[in-house]
């Protein structure tokens, strides 16, 4: 397998985690919405999202944590791609953070244990930053 392909298996298991995340939160908001009776003009506003069991909320925040670091690794994969500056070392750290992430969003959608998911998060965070290293370095070397 060539080096773009295998950079592609952590790309498209990141986007499958934030779909699975994305079905997650729908089976557990939608049937508290229901329990709450929530009406359609109460849903206008984000007090009434707030007001749901912690178990209905937490797969909610992480969805949108999914669009946050996670962006900076689509693109320095998207580049890894284009350019061709990736390599073994590149792929191996994009799978680590991808690691990182189903952990994080594990623990966010379960027991939400915030030291736990720190510690997830920022190993991430220092996977990104190790990638964008290499990427800039393989960048101005090249």
């Amino acid at each position: 397998m060539n080096m773009n392909m295998s950079m592609m298996g952590p790309i498209l298991v990141q986007v499958a985690l934030t779909l699975v995340v994305l079905l997650y939160m729908a089976s557990r908001r939608l049937p508290a919405l229901a329990k709450a009776r929530a009406t359609p003009e109460q849903l206008k506003d984000r007090a009434t999202y707030d007001n749901l069991p912690p178990a209905a909320c937490y797969p909610s925040e992480n969805f949108k944590n999914l669009f946050e670091a996670p962006v900076l690794f689509f693109v320095m994969s998207f580049i890894t791609l284009v350019t061709g500056l990736g390599g073994d070392m590149m792929v191996t750290m994009a799978w680590i953070f991808v690691g990182t992430r189903v952990v994080h969003s594990f623990i966010h959608c379960t027991y939400n244990n915030v030291t736990h998911r720190f510690l997830a998060f920022i190993l991430g965070v220092l996977v990104l930053i190790s990638m964008l290293v290499v990427l800039m370095m393989r960048f101005w070397m090249a």
